[in-house]
């Protein structure tokens, strides 16, 4: 399964996810602007937030991916979801 989101109203990026792969890509300049392979686990969801500078991706229910598109920055952070019971 693949997904790919172009950004909401602007459209200057595009996010695509396969498999345990998410890259971010300049559609006007066609360049891979960032790129992350997460290691054995498989994505379930992308998508671009309401204001269009943050894509969220969820892996496997258990990994969740924020990527922030700034005018010449990308930042990413992980957050695991994981719950132990004692």
């Amino acid at each position: 399964m693949a997904q790919m989101r172009f950004q909401p109203r602007v459209g200057r990026y595009l996010a695509a996810a396969a498999e345990n792969v998410v890259s971010i890509l300049d559609v006007e300049t066609q360049a891979c602007r960032h790129s992350l392979q997460v290691s054995g686990v498989f994505f379930h969801l992308c998508e671009w937030n309401q204001d269009a500078q943050k894509v969220k991706v969820i892996f496997n229910c258990i990994l969740s991916l924020f990527v922030n598109v700034g005018a010449n920055w990308i930042q990413s952070c992980v957050f695991t979801n994981i719950f132990y019971l004692l």
